[in-house]
């Protein structure tokens, strides 16, 4: 590393260890066995990264306002949610974002 500088790893889960830096996260929704050949099906996985003390929360917030919100407001087939109903709907959602 650069001058000498340690990289460190923490396994946690957020209770103890306040969150810095970058955090590599993996969510599973689903009890089935991991294995090679489903792994990319059954497991998500991301990156949050902490800037300027902001812990977790500013991580997420940071996440949501600069992936997943404009992915969503790009998002031209909504499928069920296409009619008149479901743009009210559509609209309610992402106010609250």
């Amino acid at each position: 590393t650069a001058k000498g500088l340690k990289h460190r790893l923490y396994v946690t889960d957020g209770t103890r260890q306040a969150f810095t830096g970058l955090s590599v996260f993996f969510l599973r929704t689903t009890p089935k066995a991991i294995t090679t050949a489903n792994i990319s099906q059954e497991v998500n996985f991301g990156v949050l990264e902490s800037k300027n003390g902001d812990g977790i929360l500013g991580a997420i917030e940071n996440l949501l306002s600069s992936i997943f919100i404009p992915a969503l407001m790009q998002q031209s087939s909504w499928g069920e949610l296409s009619s008149k109903q479901g743009e009210l709907v559509r609209a309610d959602f992402m106010g609250k974002l």
